[in-house]
């Protein structure tokens, strides 16, 4: 490397830092404390992170070392001077592009501003102007390219990225409307639920706190003994039957069984701590 010119050596150390903080960016959150608290506004205003800043430090310098390599491209003395204008027009097709996607991560991660409350989720932007979807109405949520995609019923999108403080107390704010105990039936079946007849099965009730996070208000043990619909039947260790909507979103793995032993968790949100069903 001693033999490097100056310039190269210094887009090397560049590149290594640009690749170090894509890599490693998530470790950038190491001690921080994510959670919001409402503002004079009512709102929860979530902020990027430091691991949001570095992934759009590391990008923005990748875009600048290309953008350097293609001024310099186009000067070898062993092609004709068609070859270097054909080389240093490649330079900046590819450099550009690596610019304007980290610019635009930037954009994405950076200057657009989310907040929300127990009711509603604003998204603004600088070009964009202000988008509000109301929690109520959110039928779809699911994960996408790091960020947490939206649509309501009437088919308005909304993709929240990662990175972001508050992102815990939005995620349950979010659980306590998709999970609902209460929720009606869904119109249509839901295919291979009978597959949990007879499983293990926990249910976890949640109420949403002051801060907005998962407070846990009763966890009943039981069987499930019966699907009906969309609907299935625990049969709890005191013989009480307990009817409760399928929610595909809130039905997991339990963990804290042993290994041979197969059974699930359910969980639920609830408006208040009496409103979970007894065992």
């Amino acid at each position: 490397m001693s033999s490097w010119p100056a310039d190269g050596i210094i887009v090397f150390g560049l590149l290594v830092t640009a690749l170090g903080c894509i890599i490693a960016h998530p470790l950038f959150n190491y001690g921080v404390n994510a959670q919001e608290t409402p503002q004079a506004d009512g709102y929860f205003h979530m902020r990027p992170l430091r691991a949001a800043k570095a992934l759009c430090f590391g990008l923005f310098l990748v875009g600048v070392c290309a953008i350097y390599a293609a001024l310099q491209s186009g000067a070898c003395f062993n092609m004709s001077a068609a070859e270097n204008a054909q080389n240093r027009a490649i330079g900046f097709l590819v450099s550009g592009i690596l610019m304007l996607g980290a610019l635009y991560c930037c954009y994405s991660l950076l200057l657009r501003r989310f907040s929300f409350n127990r009711e509603y989720i604003k998204a603004a932007s600088p070009f964009g102007g202000e988008k509000t979807l109301r929690f109520a109405d959110i039928t779809q949520a699911f994960v996408k390219s790091d960020q947490l995609q939206l649509t309501d019923a009437n088919g308005t999108t909304l993709a929240v990225p990662g990175q972001r403080s508050g992102m815990a107390q939005f995620s349950a704010v979010l659980d306590s409307h998709l999970l609902r105990f209460a929720q009606p039936a869904a119109a249509e079946p839901i295919p291979e639920t009978e597959m949990l007849v007879g499983k293990p099965i926990r249910l976890r009730f949640f109420t949403l706190g002051e801060d907005c996070m998962p407070v846990l208000a009763r966890d009943v043990g039981g069987t499930v003994g019966s699907i009906q619909g969309n609907s299935m039947v625990v049969r709890t260790a005191s013989g009480k039957d307990i009817t409760c909507p399928i929610i595909v979103q809130g039905i997991g793995p339990d963990v804290t069984l042993p290994p041979p032993t197969m059974g699930i968790v359910a969980n639920y949100f609830i408006a208040r701590a009496a409103d979970a069903p007894a065992e």
